[in-house]
């Protein structure tokens, strides 16, 4: 069978995904072999950079895990071009980059295409950019796939507050239920975004090495979940109680560790840094993305067990992959001191905090 390399390509947002070619459940042992293309590509008008991984499916005549762990399958030397808005940019292509190799069984190093999107050539929310792939050794190959990018959403509640003066970060008690409200725009432009979702984050020092660790994403939503709503442009979504809670504690649980943070000053004058040690992030999904997560959620279930492969890219040759674009909002809040004491960050507090 064919095997295709996993992918780690923007912030945030992480795919790293084995999949299976299931276009006909008719298998030909004997046929053929061809060129399968593998393309990822997760644009983001918040970074500077953007990374496009090309690879090809591999079928060695050996054991194919021993292989990839010898071999990148990396795809080198195309025309890589992105344009939209009036702007075209040439990827440069960027080889011997380093993976983490903590999980999964392909090699050290990789290659990827890395996009300039600085100063004038910023990508634009609500922009549509096209991805074009060609090679100056094939010129049958063309492979091209577009995105519209989704507009910020913004994070209503919980938010900084400011009162006589002063601007105090909120306070959220992780260990109960906790109910989080967003736009899905900033102006009266309606959302592209199919999907969005959730998750927060802590930056903290282990044994004073700073660290900084995330809650899985919620799954893809496109509706209240759980709380009110509210009106078309805004959403709220509700955790269940302590869930988030639970899953930090699942990850700072070495006893002969010790764990601090950043969290003062709560409250401070309208110039003061208030830390941002704690954040929530909101992620808008644009269509073609939302549409590949689902199509690989593994709680997904058909009758006959064969999942049918989701790509947007087209072109002169078979392709699988996707090319998509993501924006996100966070907001930085403070921990109650309930949970300071759960996940071991404050030593002040004992275990009456929590009654």
């Amino acid at each position: 069978m064919y095997k295709f390399l996993p992918v780690s390509i923007f912030s945030g947002l992480i795919l790293g995904i084995f999949f299976l070619p299931a276009c006909s459940e008719t298998v030909h042992v004997n046929a053929p072999p061809k060129d399968i293309w593998v393309v990822y590509g997760v644009l983001n008008p918040q970074e500077d950079y953007q990374y496009l991984r090309i690879a090809k499916s591999f079928l060695p005549d050996d054991d194919a895990v021993e292989y990839a762990k010898n071999h990148d399958t990396g795809a080198r030397g195309l025309e890589v071009t992105l344009s939209g808005e009036d702007h075209v940019y040439q990827a440069v292509e960027i080889d011997s980059i380093l993976k983490d190799t903590s999980e999964g069984d392909f090699g050290p190093v990789t290659n990827l295409y890395r996009v300039k999107t600085t100063g004038e050539k910023r990508l634009k929310e609500d922009g549509v950019y096209t991805l074009n792939i060609t090679s100056p050794i094939d010129s049958s190959l063309k492979l091209t796939a577009y995105t519209r990018i989704p507009p910020r959403p913004k994070v209503t509640f919980p938010v900084t507050t400011i009162n006589r003066g002063e601007k105090c970060l909120p306070v959220v008690k992780f260990e109960d239920s906790v109910i989080v409200y967003f736009r899905k725009s900033r102006g009266d432009i309606p959302s592209s975004a199919m999907r969005y979702e959730l998750r927060v984050f802590l930056n903290y020092f282990e044994n004073g090495i700073q660290k900084s660790i995330h809650t899985k994403p919620t799954r893809l939503f496109y509706q209240d979940k759980g709380c009110n709503h509210i009106s078309d442009q805004a959403l709220c979504y509700q955790f269940a109680k302590a869930q988030i809670l639970n899953q930090l504690k699942a990850i700072l649980n070495n006893p002969d560790s010790r764990y601090s943070y950043d969290h003062t000053p709560l409250c401070g004058n309208p110039f003061t840094e208030l830390p941002n040690s704690v954040e929530i992030q909101v992620t808008a999904v644009d269509t073609f993305l939302s549409k590949y997560i689902i199509s690989n959620d593994p709680t997904r279930v058909n009758f006959n067990t064969i999942r049918r492969e989701y790509t947007n890219i087209e072109g002169t040759a078979d392709a699988v992959g996707v090319f998509g674009s993501i924006a996100y909002h966070n907001v930085a809040v403070g921990l109650s001191p309930c949970v300071e004491y759960q996940l071991g960050l404050n030593t002040t507090w004992g275990s009456q905090i929590c009654d």
